[in-house]
C-alpha cells in the first residue's frame, strides 16, 4: 500500500494503528508500506505537530531528510475494515472514544470513510528500505518481499510476524 510521509512511517513503526481511506478493503492479512516519493502539504504539516513529531524523533526520524521517500519502509497487517459511521457509534463498544488520540490526528475521520484496523502486534520497519516505485491498489511484489524479509531477519527483531516466514 502506497502512502504519503509521514503516515507510511508512523504504520511502519507501529504508531498508526488505523488507516482511513475513502475505500472499504476486502483485504485482510499482511501489507507491505510503500512511502511515495514526495511530500505533500498536509504531510509536511503533521510532521511539525508536536506529538507526531516527538514520536517520529524518538524513533529516529526527527528531521524530515531522515524520512525515507519512494521506498518500501515497513509492514502491517489488516485485521478488519469498518465504515467509518460504524466505530462513531455505540454499535461496537470497543470503539467508545474513537478515535483516540493520537490517532485522531493520523486520519481522516469523517462519514463516508473506512478505518482499515491494523494488527497492534504485526507491524515493523525496514532498515535498509528498498526503492520502488508506487502503484495503485495492491501490487504482488514476490522478490522484494524475500529481500525485505532477509532484511528483517538480520537485524534480530524480536517480532517475527507468523506470515513472514
Amino acid at each position: 500500500m502506497s502512502l504519503k510521509q509521514p503516515w507510511a512511517t508512523l504504520i511502519a513503526i507501529g504508531a498508526k494503528k488505523i488507516e482511513t481511506r475513502s475505500w472499504p478493503t476486502k483485504h485482510r492479512g499482511p501489507l507491505l508500506i510503500h512511502a511515495s516519493a514526495s511530500w505533500d502539504k498536509a504531510g509536511r504539516e503533521l510532521f511539525k505537530h508536536p506529538v507526531c513529531n516527538d514520536i517520529l524523533l524518538m524513533e529516529g526520524f526527527g528531521e524530515m531528510d531522515l524520512i525515507p521517500l519512494g521506498k518500501i519502509v515497513g509492514f502491517a497487517q489488516v485485521n478488519d475494515c469498518k465504515p467509518i459511521r460504524e466505530l462513531k457509534g455505540d454499535v461496537d463498544p470497543r470503539y467508545q472514544d474513537f478515535p483516540p488520540m493520537p490517532e485522531l490526528l493520523f486520519g481522516g475521520y469523517g462519514l463516508g470513510r473506512s478505518a482499515w484496523i491494523l494488527d497492534e502486534r504485526v507491524y515493523g520497519k525496514f532498515n535498509n528500505p528498498p526503492a520502488f516505485k508506487g502503484k495503485l491498489g495492491f501490487a504482488n511484489i514476490e522478490v522484494t518481499y524475500k529481500m525485505l524479509w532477509a532484511d528483517w531477519r538480520a537485524n534480530d527483531h524480536d517480532l517475527i510476524a507468523p506470515w513472514f516466514s
